[in-house]
């Protein structure tokens, strides 16, 4: 063999092995882009989580919740109005709570809805 053909096996060899490289940056990026959303996903979750946790051990907003079960109109003035504004803020932006609305509104008590949306029609 003279030096000519054992460049030319070599610039092969070296061909191949950035193919091999190539192959494997390309895996390696695709297993990156799906740990990227399933972190996203798991944020998500752990995020939705944390605020309902957080509304359902918030003892004032039980209490008023609770008591508006029994009929808005029965609530003494200012608790009527501080639950409809905690309705408002709630769902009248872009929050988890309206998309968590949004998604399960078909499913809800119509009346309630009825009432939801005439809150969120009026803070218009």
């Amino acid at each position: 063999m003279n030096w000519e053909a054992i460049g030319a096996i070599g610039e092969s060899l070296g061909a191949i092995a950035v193919f091999i490289t190539l192959g494997y940056l390309a895996l390696q990026v695709q297993f990156a882009r799906k740990e990227i959303g399933r972190s996203i996903s798991q944020s998500r979750a752990e995020a939705l989580r944390t605020v309902t946790l957080a509304r359902a051990n918030d003892p004032r907003l039980n209490s008023l919740t609770v008591r508006a079960g029994a009929g808005v109109g029965e609530l003494p003035e200012g608790e009527r109005f501080e639950f409809e504004s905690r309705t408002r803020a709630n769902y009248g932006g872009p929050t988890l709570a309206r998309f968590w609305y949004d998604a399960n509104k078909s499913v809800l008590n119509p009346d309630v809805v009825r009432y939801i949306e005439g809150l969120l029609a009026t803070a218009d």
